[in-house]
């Protein structure tokens, strides 16, 4: 199982994240409210995985992406985002991102994508 960052601005997702994962058998080691402050759990703790929220206040999740792949140019980061916002998750992926779920999700659009994500690592 894999140890996960979530980074979401909304408590309420961050809450059914937290559920699906930790049900699936995760373990959740961090949880960030912005993107500084994933970025910073981030360099502290380098989880396998992050579950990163395209849209955040103040920095927008592309550019925390942008920051963690600067730190770590192959860390599984999949984006969170909302539905019909195409062109910026096809811009996320172009960026480093592993995959992508949009809201709303479901406990199987989750797992599937961390499957897929965690998959392509050379690890």
């Amino acid at each position: 199982m894999y140890r996960i960052l979530i980074a979401d601005d909304s408590n309420y997702m961050r809450e059914t994240l937290r559920d699906i994962l930790q049900g699936a058998g995760h373990e959740i080691i961090a949880e960030a409210i912005n993107g500084p402050n994933a970025v910073e759990i981030y360099k502290a703790l380098l989880p396998d995985i992050v579950m990163l929220d395209m849209t955040m206040p103040g920095e927008s999740g592309l550019e925390t992406l942008e920051k963690i792949i600067r730190i770590n140019d192959g860390a599984v980061v999949i984006m969170l985002a909302a539905v019909g916002k195409p062109e910026k998750v096809l811009e996320a992926l172009n960026a480093g991102a592993r995959g992508y779920v949009t809201k709303p999700f479901d406990e199987s659009s989750i797992l599937n994508a961390i499957e897929k994500a965690a998959s392509t690592t050379s690890t």
